[in-house]
């Protein structure tokens, strides 16, 4: 089944015009609080005084050649000062590239951030970010298979078609902007400890839509995505637990993404707040639906600064035919200082 639904794929891409049928949309990952940068600009700095992440994730492996996309991000506190309660600046560097099929159609960006971070409480925070974001998109053109190299039989490699395409290669610059409020209760008079904490945001990407055609259409636009999202951290009383629900949603052109769930966190050694020698160490696990698209299963593990964490896509959409359920594997790993490298506090 999958040798034919390849074939039929690399067939139907290429039979209207090429970026009609494949609209360009942006990477996503099924642990994007572990990518802060690919969901809001103001999430630099946002809930850490450095925070340095890698990402990767593989899917569809089962029926194509696999679908990857790898992603790095820094950022961090500008003018923080230590054991004050200020606003502050921050700044990050974002890169990401995305691989797919068979075409090997490929997408690299790499973005810069800034954010300023406004406290309105003791607990809480208002932060508004913006980013600006160079592009580029290509293909492999020996691996393109057009309708006109189909000689009645099969697919004939001696019949010209790469006439069709203007160009294999082409940039792009994007700019967007993002908009956080952070609350943050540590609770424990020993004990470093989230007792309630919460994250919203709502963020806009590509405000400019610049062109994006591999056959150099004008009115062919990288089409602007909006995001919202929810996450959270609930301490339960009485327990070494703490719940995480959380909620993202995503709409780019006529595709829309909700991702929803729950972590939990299992504190295997809280650390103290009244000594340098602070070794906090926990397991996590969780379930999320991605709605009409996949389940996704998580764990992750923390130990001081360092957390590294993997997810796997139960596909239940109607591709599950073609997959036998099988969808993408996702890992991450993470480096987190929050308060300064001399008052570390759990991330």
């Amino acid at each position: 089944m999958g040798k034919y639904l390849k074939y039929f794929c690399n067939i139907f891409i290429m039979s209207t015009s090429f970026n009609s049928c494949l609209l360009a949309q942006d990477i996503h990952f099924s642990m994007p609080e572990y990518a802060p940068l690919t969901l809001n600009p103001a999430l630099a700095g946002a809930n850490a005084t450095v925070h340095a992440s890698a990402n990767y994730r593989n899917q569809w492996s089962s029926i194509f050649s696999p679908y990857q996309t790898i992603a790095a991000s820094v950022d961090g506190r500008l003018n923080e000062k230590k054991g004050t309660n200020q606003s502050f600046f921050a700044a990050g560097l974002n890169f990401s590239n995305d691989k797919a099929g068979d075409l090997r159609i490929f997408t690299s960006t790499v973005s810069v951030n800034a954010a300023y971070h406004l406290k309105i409480g003791n607990l809480s925070k208002l932060g508004l970010g913006i980013y600006g974001m160079f592009g580029q998109r290509g293909m492999n053109p020996s691996a393109v298979q057009l309708p006109n190299q189909y000689d009645g039989m099969a697919y004939n490699a001696s019949i010209g078609g790469e006439e069709s395409f203007s160009n294999y290669l082409f940039s792009y610059f994007s700019v967007g902007t993002g908009m956080v409020y952070s609350f943050d209760k540590i609770g424990g008079y020993m004990r470093q400890r989230v007792t309630k904490r919460f994250n919203i945001g709502v963020s806009a990407y590509h405000l400019n839509q610049p062109m994006h055609s591999y056959i150099l259409l004008e009115n062919e636009k990288l089409n602007m995505r909006f995001s919202a999202f929810f996450n959270s951290a609930f301490a339960i009383k009485n327990t070494e637990g703490i719940l995480m629900p959380a909620v993202y949603v995503h709409r780019q052109a006529s595709s829309m993404e909700i991702l929803f769930g729950s972590n939990y966190r299992y504190s295997l050694n809280d650390g103290s707040k009244k000594t340098s020698f602070y070794k906090p160490v926990a397991i996590y696990g969780g379930v999320f639906n991605r709605f009409a698209d996949a389940i996704i299963l998580k764990a992750m593990f923390e130990y001081r600064e360092f957390m590294v964490g993997c997810s796997y896509d139960y596909n239940i959409s109607k591709l599950r035919n073609a997959t036998k359920s099988f969808g993408g594997f996702e890992i991450f790993l993470r480096y987190n200082v929050v308060g300064g490298f001399g008052q570390r506090k759990l991330s």
